[in-house]
C-alpha cells in the first residue's frame, strides 16, 4: 500500500541539497493551463517544475499520468514550503494531486523520479480543474472524489453516515466499461476481505444461540481436518490464531483469484495440510482459510448453504435485498460491478471467479451497506451477548491481546475508537470503518485495481473526524547514486547453481515446482506462472525460497517462506 500523500515521508529532506550535490538538471518552471496536457520525461538527475497561480479559497486538481516510470510529486505553497508529496499509484496509472489554496500565489509541483525501477521514462501532466473550494466538509470531500475518478473509466462508490443519516453518498465511473454502464448507489460490488465481518457475525449468532461454542474443537464439525496434537478451536479461526495456512499460497502453484477457487477447494486445501505454521494460539497470523472453514462449519451445523442461511437470517431481516454470498464463480446477478486494470490499449477486465466463501465473496451495494452499519446502532439483530462478543479481540497463549475481533480490526485512531477492515481481491479495493462513539461510518468501494483507494478512504475519514494534517519529521533523502547502484546490483551467483535445479513436489498442495537454469540464473518455470527469476541473497536462500540439505550436504527440499510450505526434491 502506498503512503498517505498528506504526510511528508522520509524521502523528503533537502531535495534541493541532493540535487545540488549531484548537479541535477532543474528544468525552467512551466505554467500549467487548464486542460492542456504537457508531455515530458524524467530520470534520477532531472526535476521538472510546474506552477499554478491560485487565489486563497480555490481548489485545483492535477492529473499526472505515469506512462512508464514511477514519480513523486512534491507540492509547495507560494512561500516554497513543502506541503505534501503524492506517490499513491503505479506505472500506467494517474497520480492525482489536489490543492486547497490557503493563500494567494504560485503553487509549485516538483516532479521527480520515485527511487524505483525503471530509472527513466515518460509522463503527462494536466491541470484538470480550478474552482472555488467547497464550503462544508461534505463539499470538500466531493471535490476530492470528483477529481480522483473519470466518468468513462472504472471508478468507485462511497458513503458517509453520521447519526444513522447519510451525509454524503457518491458514485462515479463505470460498473461495466464494455456496455458503458455507470456506477450507482445500487451497483453490486464484491467487497473482498470486508466480507469477513459478515462471516463472523453468523458465527456470533450461532454462539449466542448456543448452537456452537467458541471453545469447540473444529474437528467436531470438520472431522477430515488432521489431528495436529493441539486443539484448534472456533475462536482460533475467528481470531486468526489457528496456525492454518492461507489459501493465498495457492498462487505459488499458478492459481490466482481470477481462477475458479471455491469453498470445497479451500476446505480440501486445509485438510491436506500436514502440519501447522505454529501452535494454535501462539500468535496472530491472518489467513483466509480460517474464514473459509467458519463458513463450512455454519453450513454443516445449520444444514443449509451459507448463501441461504445468511440470506434468511441476516440480509432479509436487515432489508439488504441486494446482498448475498457468492458460492459459484459463474453466479448471475443484477447490477453487477466488473473490475478492470489498465492495459496497453485501454482497460482489461479481470475475471471475477473467486468464490471461496467467507474470507471474501460477499456481493453488496452502498445502499445495503448503509443498512448494515446502522444495524449496530438499532440492534435489530444484535443481542447484548453478541454486542460484547463482536468487539472482543483475540487472546494469545501468553495472555497478550491481538487487535483482531470478529472480522474487524479494533483500535484507536487519534483518540477515536475505530472498527475497520480493508479488502482486496482481483481489481476490487474496499474499506468499511465505524467510529461508534462518533456514530460515524465510512464505506468506500472501487473497481479500478488501484491501491490508491485506501489513501483516498483515509483522507475522507480524516476530514470527517476533523483530524489535523500532520507533517512527519523530515529526514534525509537517500543518495541517488547509492539507490541506483542498489537497484542495478546483480545477485551474487553461487559457484554451482546446478545443485538447486530440479523438480520439487508438495503433497500438501499436490503441485510441483520445476527449477531450471537460464542465462546463469535459477528460474521457476511453472506452466501456469510467468517465469520467476530467483536471486540469491545468501547461502541456500533465494528471497522467498529457502533450500534445505541432508546430512550429505545435498539439496533435498525447498520451503516457500511466509506460508512455510515445503516442496521435496523428486528429480534432479
Amino acid at each position: 500500500m502506498k503512503r498517505n500523500c498528506f504526510l511528508i515521508p522520509f524521502l523528503l529532506l533537502s531535495w534541493v541539497n541532493c540535487f545540488a550535490q549531484k548537479e541535477v538538471k532543474i528544468s525552467p518552471a512551466i505554467i500549467l493551463s487548464l486542460r492542456k496536457t504537457i508531455e515530458s520525461d524524467i530520470n534520477p538527475y532531472k526535476q521538472d517544475i510546474y506552477k499554478i497561480k491560485l487565489s486563497k479559497g480555490q481548489f485545483a486538481s492535477i492529473r499526472v499520468y505515469q506512462k512508464n516510470v514511477g514519480l513523486n510529486i512534491l507540492v509547495c505553497d507560494p512561500l516554497d514550503s513543502l506541503q505534501q508529496i503524492v506517490d499513491e499509484n503505479g506505472i500506467g496509472q494517474n497520480e492525482v494531486v489536489t490543492i486547497n489554496a490557503k493563500m494567494t500565489g504560485d503553487y509549485k509541483l516538483k516532479v521527480i523520479w520515485n527511487f524505483n525501477k525503471p530509472l527513466s521514462g515518460q509522463y503527462e501532466i494536466t491541470l484538470d480543474r480550478v474552482e472555488k473550494s467547497g464550503g462544508s466538509i461534505a463539499q470538500k470531500a466531493q471535490q476530492l472524489f470528483d477529481s480522483w475518478y473519470e466518468k468513462k473509466a472504472p471508478g468507485a462508490a462511497m458513503v458517509v453516515v453520521k447519526n444513522n443519516e447519510i451525509v454524503l453518498k457518491l458514485a462515479k465511473g463505470l460498473a461495466n466499461v464494455e456496455e458503458n454502464i455507470p456506477l450507482t448507489n445500487s451497483s453490486v460490488f464484491e467487497i473482498a476481505s470486508c466480507s469477513k465481518q459478515f462471516t463472523a457475525f453468523a458465527i456470533a449468532m450461532l454462539v449466542d444461540k448456543k448452537i456452537i461454542s467458541m471453545d469447540d474443537d473444529i474437528r467436531k464439525y470438520l472431522p477430515e481436518m488432521p489431528d495436529y496434537g493441539n486443539k484448534i478451536t472456533i475462536a482460533n479461526l475467528v481470531y486468526h490464531t489457528s496456525g492454518i495456512r492461507s489459501t493465498d499460497v495457492l498462487e505459488v502453484t499458478g492459481f490466482s483469484p481470477e481462477d475458479n477457487i471455491t469453498l470445497p477447494m479451500a476446505v480440501r486445501f486445509a485438510a491436506a495440510q500436514k502440519h501447522l505454521k505454529f501452535k494454535p494460539g501462539e500468535r496472530f497470523n491472518y489467513s483466509n482459510t480460517n474464514y473459509n472453514l467458519l463458513v463450512e462449519i455454519v453450513a454443516r451445523v445449520t444444514k443449509q448453504s451459507f448463501f441461504s442461511w445468511t440470506r434468511e437470517n441476516i440480509f432479509k431481516p436487515l432489508g439488504m435485498n441486494a446482498t448475498f454470498f457468492k458460492e459459484d464463480p459463474g453466479y448471475v446477478y443484477r447490477h453487477k460491478v466488473l473490475c478492470y486494470k489498465p492495459g496497453k490499449e485501454g482497460f482489461v477486465q479481470r475475471p471475477n471467479n473467486y468464490a471461496a466463501t467467507g474470507s471474501a465473496g460477499l456481493c453488496t451495494s452502498i445502499d445495503d451497506l448503509v443498512k448494515w452499519v446502522n444495524s449496530f446502532d438499532t440492534k435489530h439483530l444484535i443481542t447484548k451477548n453478541m454486542e460484547a462478543l463482536l468487539i472482543t479481540t483475540g487472546s494469545l497463549n501468553d495472555g497478550s491481546k491481538t487487535k483482531y475481533a470478529f472480522g474487524n480490526e479494533i483500535g484507536e485512531f487519534h483518540g477515536f475508537k475505530r472498527i475497520e477492515h480493508l479488502g482486496l481481491v482481483i481489481g476490487y479495493r474496499t474499506a468499511i470503518a465505524r467510529f461508534p462513539d462518533e456514530k460515524l461510518s465510512i464505506i468506500y468501494l472501487s473497481n479500478d485495481n488501484n491501491d490508491a483507494t485506501y489513501q483516498r478512504f483515509y483522507k475522507v475519514r480524516d476530514m470527517f473526524l476533523n483530524v489535523p494534517v500532520e507533517k512527519s519529521r523530515i529526514k534525509a533523502l537517500p543518495d541517488v547514486n547509492e539507490v541506483i547502484t542498489r537497484l542495478e546490483k546483480k545477485a551474487d551467483i553461487t559457484a554451482d547453481l546446478t545443485q538447486y535445479k530440479g523438480i520439487y513436489y508438495s503433497d500438501e498442495l499436490n503441485a510441483a515446482l520445476p527449477l531450471v537454469i537460464k542465462d546463469k540464473k535459477l528460474v521457476i518455470v511453472h506452466p501456469r506462472l510467468n517465469e520467476i527469476v530467483l536471486s540469491q541473497v545468501r547461502d541456500d536462500n533465494f528471497g522467498f525460497i529457502q533450500f534445505s540439505r541432508n546430512t550429505s550436504n545435498e539439496i533435498v527440499s525447498l520451503t516457500v517462506l511466509g506460508e512455510n510450505i515445503q516442496f521435496n526434491k523428486i528429480e534432479n
